[in-house]
């Protein structure tokens, strides 16, 4: 075929001038897209439109420093922010979204992609207080220009990111910077692998479990060869791979090269039949750091699961989740990770590498990460496991005889985390944390008795034998819901019940580990659901006592932002000669009510100091209290003749006496709720009852008219792991 030659200057210019303009064009709008290896970052406030309800807002934990929240209090108006983006190839993409929940009431958004796709809701987890990534719905989507919708749901629910990738297995940490690499080989190599020679290295399927691994044929015996993993690691990540040999052989060794700079700067970690061998090669100087001999195999023909775990020079190594060496060394930082051998015919799969090791799960990965499926799969041990329906998606398991059900999941990293789970059993279950393995891990349980006896347990799992380190008796009925919760920081174990600590201990055996679920129910079913990991927060995260100062001019303002205004009951009003004031307005006849935006957990209280109420009006405290989509609301009403409690309209308790209505105090403490004016206790009330969060608000009722004024409002709650 011939060639076109332009002869003229001024058009080879002009040409030249078009064709790199083009070029540019196309790198930025590429780069604006976020579109890479098919994956698609949406940050959510460069919306192309935006309802005005829906507000960018600013926050210094969210990528690029904002986010988006909803002001609408329900999704009975609409309000959608829409985005457009390139799906370079036709395929099924899974989306994935950063989301800050501030209470129960405020967890969720709906999706939807191109007009014909109904709207998806997202979201209605109960990871609250903390920015965490969300799985969502899974788009066959062809090659092309599509539109993306958020539409609101409910009031002050907050989003940051949108990933949308065609990758099952990717899961976006942190901010959607860190990277997170999944790979068991059953489509085909990654890209994000290099072998040294890649001869000597393929993909095969066993025969009898239809499993895909990686082979390393091997090379010239007593040479190592290497396949790098093409991912830069910073301060902190995690490695793990499973490893077997073909035939057993005394001189099989499984190779990890880590923070690897170049052939002169890096770690090895060398496993053989029944030792660990950590070096560090500087500079081209070889120094060893860690050693361990044992009794048992480090290499057979089954699946081994060797990890490490760095930590800003903190390194750990694990042998199918037991530490078999911990060290320091700060000699190199970043780098590459490897894995290879020097032996031949040698069996890799279940490649990971993390670099966030922050303990993080919830129910709604269930939905993508079933048994035998991901890098977060369940691990049945024994009994019968499966996924229900109850809620999003909730765990069922079945024991037989006397023997016992048990299953773990997680990260062997995971350390000074907050574990809790709805629990129903017929007879005993319970939570397992730290789990090592399984013969090395603590379980929570609750053993439910005979006409309404029981007891709570803590015991340590070690070799396989079972030790009780603390327990209490407990009224139980078997086949009821219970929450279960445990919240570990450091050696110190708090045990929960329905939201009451229960049991406390210390114990240092085991301090990182998976999460597990056990039951002992022969032929009865027990379930788990509301299942959530997040990290231990530490008073003061957040205070334990929250203070609006109504009638302080320089405050009122601020204050009044966390308080819902429905109807515009409340104000700011200026009396001569005083301080700016809040003040409610109270119509003839009719209640007025206002309520805290903010969710609160565990032991509540509010106090309230009224500067005047009107004899004919009734000073009003409120509660919502929230649990599995069930609300309960309570009323404490003070009048001028006495007080009364009315629990979802029901009056409870009514008591006739004259008392100071100026400072209310309402506390509940778990099996109880405290009603005081002032230091005096007016009455307490036994309810025992569960909730994930509770909803304050005070107000008034009553025949009387006018602007009552507020001073001073205090809320307290028991500091709490988010």
């Amino acid at each position: 075929m011939g060639q076109i030659q332009i002869l003229n200057p001024f058009i080879r210019t002009v040409t030249f001038l078009v064709g790199f303009a083009i070029i540019v064009f196309l790198l930025i709008t590429s780069i604006e897209t976020g579109n890479s290896n098919d994956k698609i970052w949406i940050e959510v406030e460069n919306a192309k439109e935006i309802d005005p309800k829906l507000k960018i807002i600013d926050d210094k934990e969210a990528s690029g420093g904002k986010g988006i929240t909803s002001l609408l209090p329900s999704h009975d108006i609409r309000a959608f922010a829409s985005y457009n983006f390139t799906a370079l190839n036709s395929g099924t993409y899974h989306t994935w979204l950063r989301a800050y929940w501030p209470g129960a009431c405020s967890n969720s958004f709906f999706l939807k992609i191109d007009h014909n796709v109904n709207l998806l809701l997202i979201g209605n987890d109960n990871m609250l207080d903390i920015w965490h990534w969300i799985p969502g719905p899974t788009f066959e989507l062809k090659a092309g220009n599509h539109n993306l919708y958020i539409w609101n749901d409910e009031f002050d629910a907050r989003l940051d990111k949108i990933l949308l990738t065609t990758d099952p297995y990717y899961k976006p940490q942190g901010k959607g910077e860190s990277f997170a690499f999944f790979t068991d080989f059953e489509e085909h190599m990654s890209q994000f692998l290099h072998p040294q020679n890649s001869r000597l290295w393929k993909i095969v399927k066993d025969k009898n479990t239809d499993n895909s691994s990686l082979f390393l044929n091997g090379g010239e015996e007593g040479q190592p060869e290497y396949s790098f993993i093409n991912i830069t690691n910073g301060k902190e990540y995690f490695f793990s791979c499973n490893a077997r040999e073909c035939i057993k052989n005394e001189n099989t060794d499984i190779q990890i090269l880590f923070n690897y700079l170049n052939n002169h700067n890096y770690y090895k970690a060398e496993f053989t039949k029944n030792t660990l061998s950590v070096t560090v090669n500087k500079n081209g100087l070889k120094r060893r750091i860690g050693y361990f001999k044992g009794d048992e195999d480090l290499i057979d023909t089954c699946f081994n699961q060797y990890s490490i775990i760095y930590n800003n020079s903190n390194i750990v190594f694990k042998f199918h989740g037991k530490t078999l060496i911990s060290l320091s060394d700060s000699s190199l930082r970043g780098g590459k990770i490897a894995f290879g051998s020097k032996s031949r015919n040698i069996y890799f799969d279940d490649l990971e590498n993390l670099m966030d090791l922050t303990p993080l799960f919830q129910e709604h990965y269930f939905m993508t990460w079933k048994e035998g499926e991901g890098p977060l799969r369940l691990q049945p041990y024994s009994g019968k496991w499966t996924f229900g329906q109850f809620g999003i998606m909730s765990l069922e398991a079945m024991n037989y005889n006397s023997s016992e059900a048990f299953s773990y999941l997680g990260k062997e990293f995971w350390r000074n985390y907050r574990f809790a789970a709805a629990v129903k059993t017929g007879n005993e279950a319970g939570l397992c944390f730290y789990v090592q393995d399984a013969h090395n891990y603590f379980v929570y349980k609750m053993i439910c008795g005979n006409n309404n006896t029981g007891k709570l347990q803590l015991l340590k799992v070690e070799k396989a034998q079972s030790r009780i380190l603390c327990e209490r008796p407990w009224p139980l009925k078997s086949g009821e819901w219970h929450r279960l919760e445990v919240k570990l920081n450091n050696d110190s174990i708090r045990l929960f019940f329905d939201n009451k600590n229960v049991l406390s201990y210390k114990d240092c055996t085991f301090t990182d580990g998976k999460i597990g679920f056990w039951c002992n129910s022969p032929n009865l079913k027990s379930l788990f659901d509301d299942i959530v990991v997040s990290p231990t927060i530490i008073a003061p995260h957040v205070p334990a006592i929250l203070n609006y100062e109504f009638e302080i001019r320089q405050k009122a303002g601020v204050d009044l932002c966390d308080w819902e205004n429905s109807g515009n009951i409340f104000r700011r009003k200026n009396y001569s000669g005083w301080n700016d004031q809040i003040v409610i307005e109270k119509e003839l006849f009719k209640e007025s009510a206002m309520w805290n935006k903010k969710s609160f957990s565990g032991n509540v209280g509010i106090k309230v100091h009224h500067i005047a109420i009107p004899r004919d009006v009734d000073a009003n405290i409120m509660f919502r209290a929230i649990n599995r989509g069930k609300t309960d609301e309570y009323k404490f009403i003070a009048g001028s003749d006495g007080i009364r409690l009315i629990k979802n309209n029901n009056i409870v308790l009514e008591k006739k006496l004259n008392f100071d209505k100026s400072l209310l105090i309402v506390k509940y403490t778990g099996d109880k709720w405290i009603f005081k004016s002032k230091d005096q206790v007016i009455f307490e009330y036994p309810d025992k009852f569960n909730y994930t969060s509770m909803k304050l608000g005070l107000g008034y009722s009553g025949a009387g008219i006018g602007d009552i004024s507020i001073g001073n409002v205090s809320i307290s709650y028991e500091t709490f792991v988010n």
